[in-house]
């Protein structure tokens, strides 16, 4: 979706402008005054499948990315997935993920059975199910704010087209490419002229293909147009879907079950079989760790960075160790980083084990600390406990006069600056864009961009003395705030072309893939913290850019560069003081 809206994307997440994005593509179910239940797929079945997933991922891998040259895909930033799951709870919509076991579309149709709803996605399996389907592509608002779709009903399409539940299976094979590839059927669709000018598969031309012959008519026709492997692929994944019609039809699903309970939560037991499965479902075990408990591996980031230099996931393993030392009771041994190889076409895996845990928590437990469930977890401190045998002092007294939305990040902060020496430039313009996201943006006025501020209001003011308090800070200030820096908001493509420096840009990925870490491993020990609302907190290009012109300036002091430029907003430059003496006070221990 970060695709669909346009952004920037090679700095890293404009977190504020994509949520801003999904507000405005969530809001049309708002204004139809739909009750929305979204799914999430939590893992991958398998091994094989978890490898197709990457390879997918990697299409445009970080390390191939070129500025100015436009691709058919993007390398989708850091954090995108989790403000998407933070604007469906800012707006009060319901959403679960699917447990890595179960077949998420199974997954989803039980549920909508049970919540007597219909089913809308871009997946034609939904169609042919039990439930009502509406494709999503398909849907608009009226003026009236009502939803404009077409809703589909298996039985109805049965009648009409004169097909079997065994020729809807065919259909499924030759245009789900959930399945297989785009070009694998092309010939014998191109032979039966059922493509489009625009290339596109003529679908209601298949389905009469398809209603006039027998199903072993059509599969010989069909077979004629493939490769022996693929026509062995086939007879397999249609043994596969035709089983999983079966038990679709019959099936009870966990998820389904615990969407429909009266409570809407998980009750655990003692030493519940199921805790996995039910933390997942509650949001306690964050998405990335389903594959990390099944399989053991961390896939290395294909981000925007400099791949001369070590992986951006090397800062943060040992954060990722310590959530599978956890899940695992520390008995799951090591776990497996792997590398994808440098030529673009080369789909093996670089990989290397990492062992390394830090000293075990004081708790007792048979399969997993988390076995009982959450609510005592907070109790055992087993985040600060990470911390504190991570980084050997940490003052967390200290930490309690940030803004609570703040105190992440500013532990993030400091475990990155404590791994990795010399970011002080990169320090100064991940808080200034805290401050200037999280507070200036919060209080601008509605006509902030027509405003024109006379020399006098953006003439250099006297110091004021540092504070912690958002509420000190002054609405004039913000709007002239704004007006100084908003110039680093924004890039234009030449901007980027000779701006982008892989060197420059590589500490600020590594620095996200820790902050992001660190939400992940805080959810997972039952939350001490708010987590990080990144919308409020980072945008890449602004990051980059301020970053980028401290150093083209030679800066061998950040917070003068900044000082310069924000003297006259001294509310706003009191505050980030107050943030960044926190933070100092902390680091360097006074």
């Amino acid at each position: 979706m970060y695709q669909d809206s346009m952004l920037p994307y090679a700095f890293g997440s404009e977190s504020d402008q994509f949520a801003g994005y999904i507000k405005r593509y969530l809001d049309r179910f708002k204004k139809a005054n739909l009750d929305c239940h979204f799914v999430f797929k939590g893992g991958h079945v398998d091994k094989e499948k978890l490898d197709i997933h990457f390879d997918a991922k990697n299409r445009l891998h970080g390390r191939n990315y070129i500025p100015g040259v436009v691709y058919d895909d993007i390398v989708k930033p850091i954090f995108v997935k989790e403000i998407w799951f933070q604007i469906l709870n800012e707006m009060g919509f319901k959403y679960y993920f699917v447990n890595d076991n179960d077949d998420y579309i199974t997954e989803c149709i039980t549920s909508a059975l049970k919540l007597s709803c219909p089913l809308l996605g871009n997946n034609m399996q939904y169609f042919f199910s039990q439930v009502q389907y509406i494709p999503e592509r398909g849907t608009v608002i009226d003026e009236k704010n009502n939803l404009l779709c077409g809703i589909y009903k298996l039985s109805r399409f049965l009648e009409k087209y004169s097909m079997t539940e065994e020729k809807i299976i065919l259909f499924i094979m030759l245009t789900d490419k959930h399945i297989f590839g785009e070009n694998v059927f092309e010939a014998f669709f191109r032979s039966n002229r059922m493509i489009s000018r625009y290339n596109n598969i003529i679908h209601r031309n298949l389905m009469k293909w398809i209603a006039q012959k027998s199903t072993e008519q059509a599969l010989k026709e069909v077979f004629k147009y493939l490769c022996e492997s693929d026509k062995k692929k086939f007879i397999e994944k249609r043994t596969e879907l035709e089983n999983l019609m079966i038990e679709r039809k019959n099936t009870d699903t966990k998820m389904a079950l615990h969407v429909t309970s009266k409570l809407m939560e998980c009750k655990f037991t003692q030493s519940d079989p199921d805790w996995f499965e039910k933390g997942v479902f509650s949001k306690y075990i964050p998405l990335p760790y389903v594959n990390l408990y099944k399989y053991k591996i961390i896939k290395a980031s294909n981000y925007i960075e400099d791949y001369e230099q070590e992986n951006s996931i090397m800062l943060s393993v040992d954060i990722v160790k310590y959530a599978f030392d956890l899940l695992t009771n520390f008995e799951g041994g090591e776990i497996t980083v792997q590398h994808k190889k440098s030529d673009a076409s080369d789909k093996t895996y670089q990989s290397f084990t990492y062992s390394s845990s830090i000293q075990k928590p004081d708790y007792e437990a048979k399969l997993s600390v988390f076995e009982n469930g959450w609510d005592s977890i907070k109790e055992l401190n087993l985040f600060d406990h990470f911390i504190i045998e991570s980084l050997q002092t940490f003052d967390f007294t200290r930490l309690n006069r940030a803004p609570a939305d703040s105190k992440l990040l500013l532990i993030a902060l400091v475990y990155f600056s404590r791994k990795k020496p010399d970011v002080e430039l990169e320090i100064y313009s991940i808080l200034l864009s805290y401050v200037m996201l999280g507070v200036v943006k919060e209080k601008l006025s509605e006509d902030v961009d027509k405003a024109n501020y006379n020399v006098e209001s953006k003439s250099e003011k006297p110091f004021l003395d540092s504070f912690t308090d958002k509420e000190l800070v002054n609405a004039r200030d913000c709007d002239i705030a704004w007006s100084l820096m908003s110039k680093y908001f924004n890039i234009r493509e030449d901007e980027l072309c000779y701006m982008f420096q892989r060197k420059t840009l590589h500490p600020l990925v590594e620095f996200q893939r820790c902050l992001e870490e660190l939400n992940f491993l805080n959810q997972l020990c039952g939350s001490p913290f708010d987590k990080t609302v990144y919308s409020k907190t980072y945008n890449g290009t602004f990051v980059y850019k301020l970053l980028y012109s401290m150093k083209e300036n030679e800066c061998q002091d950040g917070l003068q560069f900044i000082k310069n430029k924000l003297s006259p907003a001294p509310t706003v430059l009191a505050f980030l003081s107050g943030i960044l003496g926190i933070y100092e006070s902390i680091l360097f221990e006074y």
